[in-house]
């Protein structure tokens, strides 16, 4: 079976969490008196990695029905209960707030986006499979499209099945 590009995407997010975790450890044995890690260069890289995957887990979660995203492949009840977890909801507010806008109010009440600890430490990676799942389970059923303005528009997956009008699906038409 190919994968779909929304599979592609939250495969991406579980291995920016996997290179989060891996740099973090590596800044915290770096923190040691007896290391000479440059621990300047790794927090850098620590924040780089958080940034992109809180960037790219918000965007699995946008609304815009012209995004590649969960609400425009699963069913709305289904997003809604991944993203009513706390650290789905603390992702997208740390980047709508203060990596994509930096919100003024956000800000002057000390807000700085999340600890790293905090996010590898929930369940996210948990929650990341269950929504690769569910979006891999539809592209086994062969629900490949979804219907945006009586337009047929190709949202998860790729299929070497002709469409009716003689076209095969392609990224093309995102």
């Amino acid at each position: 079976m190919k994968k779909g590009y929304l599979v592609y995407l939250i495969e991406n997010c579980l291995k920016d969490l996997e290179a989060l975790e891996r740099v973090s450890k590596e800044l915290n044995k770096g923190m040691n008196l007896s290391s000479n890690a440059d621990v300047n260069y790794l927090g850098v890289i620590n924040r780089c990695v958080q940034e992109c995957l809180i960037i790219k887990v918000a965007s699995l979660f946008d609304r815009n029905s012209k995004s590649i995203a969960l609400y425009n492949a699963l069913d709305k009840k289904d997003v809604d209960k991944l993203r009513k977890n706390s650290i789905i909801k603390k992702i997208i507010r740390v980047r709508n707030k203060f990596i994509a806008h930096n919100d003024f109010r956000y800000l002057e009440i000390r807000n700085f986006g999340l600890v790293t600890a905090d996010i590898i430490t929930s369940n996210l990676k948990e929650l990341l499979k269950e929504a690769k799942q569910k979006v891999e389970k539809l592209i086994k059923k062969g629900n490949w499209f979804m219907k945006l303005n009586d337009e047929e528009k190709f949202v998860v997956g790729f299929s070497s099945v002709k469409k009716p009008n003689g076209l095969s699906p392609t990224l093309e038409k995102c």
